[in-house]
C-alpha cells in the first residue's frame, strides 16, 4: 500500500496516529504494517484474523459461515465475533471511524494500534494470494474475475 494515494487530510491524520520511529517518519505505513507480526506471540488471538476459511467446494464467501466467533481456549468466556480478516477490517475500521470500542472511548494508543492492525490486515487480504477450491474451472474463473482485490488460486 502506498501513502501516495492518500489525500493530504488522511496523510496528516495518519501522521498524528503513527509516530516517527527510528529512521521511519511519522505516518509510515510500512512500519505500521509490520507491527502486528511483532506482537503476535503476545496476542495469539490475532492469528485467526489473518485469513478466511472457505469450505472445500464452495466458491463464494459467506460471512456467517466463513467468519465465525472465536473463543480462546485459555479463556472460553471471551468471544471474538467475526474472527477472520474480513471481520478484522470491519472491526478496526469501525473503531477508527467512531473512536470507540465496546461502548467506551479509545485511548490514543488504542487508536494507533487499530490503524496498525487495519493497515496490516488490508495488506494481507488484498496482496496475499488466497487458496480456494472451486467446483469447476468455469466457476473459479468467474470468482477470480469478480473478486474485489483478492487473488484466488483454485485447486
Amino acid at each position: 500500500m502506498s501513502s501516495a494515494y492518500l489525500s493530504a487530510h488522511t496523510r496528516a491524520w495518519m501522521q498524528r496516529l503513527l509516530p516517527a520511529q527510528g529512521s521511519a517518519p511519522a505516518g509510515d505505513m510500512e512500519l505500521a504494517a509490520k507491527w502486528p507480526d511483532t506482537i503476535k506471540d503476545q496476542y495469539q488471538w490475532t492469528s485467526s484474523l489473518h485469513y478466511v476459511n472457505v469450505p472445500d467446494g464452495e466458491c463464494t464467501y459467506n460471512r456467517t459461515r466463513d467468519c465465525p466467533t472465536y473463543a480462546p481456549k485459555t479463556n472460553p468466556t471471551v468471544r471474538i465475533p467475526l474472527a477472520c480478516v474480513d471481520g478484522a477490517v470491519l472491526n478496526y475500521t469501525r473503531q477508527l471511524r467512531s473512536g470507540q470500542f465496546d461502548g467506551r472511548q479509545l485511548t490514543a494508543q488504542e487508536r494507533t494500534d487499530a490503524l496498525r492492525f487495519l493497515i496490516h490486515y488490508l495488506g494481507e487480504s488484498v496482496f496475499t494470494p488466497h487458496r480456494m477450491r472451486c467446483p469447476s474451472p468455469r466457476a473459479c474463473a468467474w470468482q477470480q474475475k469478480h473478486s474485489l482485490g483478492v487473488f484466488l488460486f483454485c485447486c
